[in-house]
């Protein structure tokens, strides 16, 4: 009886290696290279923050502006700048509009200059339209 266990445990770990097969080793080799590609660039991508927040905690100097932007839009179609379809004005549906559509672009920056530890500029701002 305790023969037969070591045979199902042996079954099931060779399985895995005949999926790889199957696969091919040029496409495990091609996924495992763009992990380490990947995990190589979120290296340097820390490891640069970790720089620039070094600089900033000796130094006390840190600027910086970010503008977020949003289109929120009804029945609009940016390319031809005109509805998407004709809406009826009323139940029976013999008015209709054939160029109804909302549209509204906003967005909003933020400042912050601080020099020497002290705070030099910290402002907000909003623009938008609307259609």
């Amino acid at each position: 009886d305790d023969a037969a266990e070591p045979v199902v445990v042996a079954a099931a770990a060779a399985a895995p290696r005949r999926r790889l097969r199957a696969r091919g080793l040029g496409s495990f080799l091609r996924k495992a290279w763009g992990g380490v590609k990947k995990l190589g660039s979120r290296v340097k991508r820390a490891a640069s923050e970790a720089g620039g927040a070094l600089k900033v905690l000796a130094t006390g100097d840190y600027a910086t502006t970010k503008t977020f932007s949003k289109q929120i839009a009804f029945n609009y179609r940016n390319s031809t700048r005109r509805a998407i379809r004709r809406y009826g004005l009323d139940v029976s549906g013999t008015a209709t509009c054939t160029n109804c559509y909302g549209k509204i672009d906003a967005s909003v920056t933020f400042e912050l200059d601080i020099r020497s530890y002290r705070l030099q500029k910290l402002q907000a701002g909003g623009r938008g339209d609307a259609e």
